[in-house]
């Protein structure tokens, strides 16, 4: 079991170390973990996990997706100037 694109808070490293055995545990459960940045990696490895990995945020290294502008436009037209709510990386 991999974790990819880890992130933690400052405050959530803070709160989860009121938990030690339990965080130790449960970061013990991954082969390896790759953080979202440097101060992540920082923070997982301060809370017990092992074979952490500073890899960057993966969200900016991929190229925009591809769309249809017909389709794009058919949408828009649709909507009829009402807001179009995504609920996406929840």
């Amino acid at each position: 079991m991999l974790l990819v694109n880890a992130r933690i808070s400052q405050k959530t490293y803070e709160n989860w170390q009121q938990w030690p055995a339990t965080i130790r545990s449960m970061l013990h459960g991954f082969c390896a973990i790759y953080a979202g940045s440097s101060d992540d990696a920082s923070r997982l490895t301060a809370l017990g996990a092992s074979d952490v990995h500073d890899v960057g945020n993966l969200k900016f290294d991929a190229a925009p997706l591809a769309y249809d502008e017909t389709m794009l436009q058919q949408l828009l037209q649709q909507s009829a100037g009402r807001p179009i709510f995504l609920a996406a990386s929840t």
